[in-house]
């Protein structure tokens, strides 16, 4: 449970650039997660900075198991509407990685979206 949660400033820690210094022609790249940890955590959370992204009151939970990433219930709100995903990123094998998620998205601002994610 948190009141702020600024991704701005952990990814600063680990040495990644920061989104918005990334080139906008950089390939993506498959995550990888660890196979050793069996890891599960709840959040709320009042406010998430993301790079110009703005997520408030954030509440759900994540399962990492056998180098797969279960999202249960996520919600938040954003883009002046509300979303929430459910589902998992299985990365297992690199060359072919797995993403199955289900999202809600109410009331988000097309416009708002656009300005947001256009780069």
């Amino acid at each position: 449970t948190s009141k702020l949660l600024n991704t701005n400033e952990l990814m600063q820690l680990t040495g990644e650039p920061k989104p918005e210094d990334k080139k906008a022609a950089e390939p993506m790249q498959v995550v990888a997660l660890p196979a050793n940890i069996d890891f599960g955590f709840s959040c709320a959370v009042g406010k998430i900075l993301y790079d110009n992204m703005v997520l408030e009151n954030a509440t759900g939970a994540m399962h990492l198991k056998n180098g797969i990433l279960q999202l249960e219930k996520l919600k938040f709100n954003t883009l002046e509407g509300a979303m929430g995903m459910a589902g998992k990123y299985n990365p297992t094998n690199l060359q072919s990685p797995l993403f199955d998620m289900d999202l809600d998205m109410q009331n988000v601002s097309i416009p708002k979206a656009y300005s947001t994610f256009n780069s």
